[in-house]
C-alpha cells in the first residue's frame, strides 16, 4: 500500500527532500540577479515573511531557511526587499525572542550567522563596481555587538555600485592607519546600541580633531531613534537613519526620488538591528 501511495503522488522518498533543496538553493541564487520584486510588500506582509524566515533560521536543519527564501522569491519578492526589509525585521525578531528566552544562545549565533550569509549571498552576487566609482568607508567599532545593519547598508550601496570598504570591529589605532593612508569620498559609522555610543564618539573625534580629514562624515543606525544628543554626534556632517539619503546628498548616487530622512536630522528607519534603550544584552558578532 505504501508503494502504491507514493506512485500515486509522484513522489520519491528519498529523492523529494534534495530536490526541494536544490530548488531552493537556486532559487536563492537567482534572487541577486533580481533587485526589485513583482509585487510591493505591505509592512503586514514583511512581518509575516520575517517571522517565518526567523522560525526558519534557528533550526537546526540548514535548509529551512533557504526553502523560506525560495517561497518568498516565487511570490516575486525581490532581493532588496528581502535583504532590505525581511531579513532586518527578522534579525529585530531574534533579537526579541532572545530577550523573551525563546531561544537559547547558541540558536542566536546560528540564526545571526545564517542571516549574514543570506545578505551576502543576495547583494554581493550582484554587486559591481567600476574602478572609478565613488568609495566609502564604513566604521562599526569595536564597542559594537549589532552588526547585521551595516552588513545590511554595505550590500545594498554595493548594489548600487558604490565601493564599500567595511571595517568591522577594529580597535580605534587599526582605523585611524586605514584612514590616514586612503583615499574616500565619505566616512559613515554605524550607531545601533546606546552602549557602544561612546566609543562611536570616540571614534567620531579621533576623525574630525586628530586626523581632521577632509571628507564628508556621516553617523546613522537604529540608535538614532532613541537619542542624537551628545557623544560627539555633533562632529558629523549628518546624523540620519537613513543610508541613501547620504549618499545622495553628498553626491555618490543621483537622487531617484527616495523620500528617505531629510538633510541634517533623516528620520526614517534604517534596515538594521534596532537595540532599545536599557541594559539589552547585544546578540553575539559573527
Amino acid at each position: 500500500m505504501a508503494s502504491s501511495s507514493n506512485s500515486a503522488s509522484g513522489k520519491s522518498p528519498s529523492a523529494a527532500p534534495d530536490q526541494i533543496v536544490a530548488l531552493a538553493r537556486k532559487a536563492v541564487k537567482s534572487l541577486s540577479e533580481k533587485r526589485e520584486g513583482r509585487i510591493a510588500l505591505c509592512d503586514a506582509e514583511c512581518a509575516a515573511a520575517a517571522e517565518s524566515l526567523c522560525r526558519a533560521a534557528v533550526e537546526v536543519d540548514g535548509d529551512a531557511a533557504d526553502t523560506v527564501l525560495a517561497e518568498l522569491a516565487a511570490r516575486g519578492i525581490g532581493a532588496d526587499d528581502i535583504a532590505g526589509r525581511i531579513i532586518p525585521h527578522a534579525a529585530r525578531r531574534l533579537g526579541e525572542m532572545w530577550m523573551e528566552d525563546e531561544v537559547t544562545f547558541p540558536e542566536v549565533s546560528m540564526a545571526a550567522a545564517r542571516m549574514q550569509a543570506m545578505i551576502r549571498d543576495l547583494f554581493d552576487e550582484g554587486a559591481t563596481t567600476q574602478p572609478d566609482a565613488p568609495r566609502v568607508v564604513l566604521i562599526v567599532s569595536v564597542a559594537e555587538t549589532h552588526t547585521l545593519g551595516a552588513i545590511v547598508v554595505t550590500g545594498m550601496m554595493r548594489r548600487l555600485g558604490v565601493q564599500v570598504d567595511l571595517c568591522l570591529g577594529r580597535p580605534a589605532a587599526e582605523i585611524r592607519a586605514m584612514l590616514a593612508g586612503s583615499d574616500m569620498d565619505l566616512i559613515m559609522i554605524s550607531a545601533a546600541s546606546l552602549e557602544a555610543l561612546p566609543e562611536t564618539g570616540r571614534v567620531l573625534r579621533m576623525i574630525r580633531e586628530d586626523l581632521r580629514l577632509d571628507v564628508p562624515l556621516v553617523v546613522g543606525g537604529p540608535v538614532l531613534d532613541y537619542t542624537r544628543d551628545g557623544h560627539g554626534l555633533e562632529l558629523a556632517d549628518l546624523v540620519t537613519t537613513d543610508p541613501m539619503q547620504a549618499l545622495m546628498r553628498f553626491g555618490l548616487i543621483a537622487g531617484t526620488g527616495h523620500d528617505g530622512g531629510s538633510a541634517e536630522q533623516g528620520q526614517t528607519q534604517a534596515p538594521g538591528d534596532a537595540s532599545p534603550p536599557g541594559d539589552r544584552p547585544g546578540l553575539p558578532v559573527q
